[in-house]
């Protein structure tokens, strides 16, 4: 259903998405509606501890698209310019060979920020006693309340940093910083 729903410019409808998916009725999208619970399926208090979580967004173009609900002019990394489309945030959970899905986000612009989000996220990971090995993150993501946040869970992180970006050694105790050709700093956060 959400591959349909992606592949769709304009209004949706289940006829219209069937088309879009070879040996898909518009019948059969219709019942997986009806019958969904189209929240996150993952438990996360059953979730193996010393995994990894990963969060990441991108951004699906729908520039023929001027009615489609939660639709923004945003960023696109991959066209390197803003586009008319939908940001998702993907919320994962590696551990070993097996990847759990932990959330999808449509994020809608001028609700709350994506960092604001992921912390609400992190948070209820926390309360739910996950314990990763490591949160893996790009640069958008390392706004100074975030890192502080993990910092305060005392779990791991690896992200990117402008060049330029000054850290409180003191209080962040980097260990490992390592410069990249495109001015970009990989921090290592390793906890004691």
């Amino acid at each position: 259903y959400k591959i349909a729903l992606l592949s769709e410019e304009g209004k949706f409808n289940c006829v219209k998405g069937a088309k879009s998916l070879p040996f898909t009725s518009h019948d059969k999208l219709t019942r997986f509606l009806i019958k969904a619970n189209l929240k996150c399926s993952t438990n996360l208090k059953k979730l193996p501890k010393k995994g990894v979580i990963i969060f990441d967004d991108t951004v699906i173009p729908k520039k023929y698209s001027k009615i489609i609900e939660n639709c923004s002019y945003v960023y696109s990394s991959s066209d390197n310019k803003v586009v008319w489309g939908l940001c998702f945030i993907l919320i994962i959970y590696v551990y070993k060979e097996k990847i759990d899905i932990l959330d999808i986000i449509i994020w809608q612009k001028g609700v709350k920020t994506k960092n604001e989000l992921i912390r609400e996220y992190l948070i209820e990971l926390k309360e739910n006693n996950l314990s990763p090995e490591c949160v893996i993150f790009d640069k958008w993501y390392n706004a100074h309340e975030t890192l502080n946040l993990l910092e305060k869970f005392q779990w791991k992180y690896i992200t990117l940093a402008n060049g330029k970006r000054i850290f409180n050694t003191e209080l962040n105790e980097l260990e490992n910083q390592c410069k990249t050709g495109d001015d970009n700093k990989i921090i290592y956060k390793k906890m004691h």
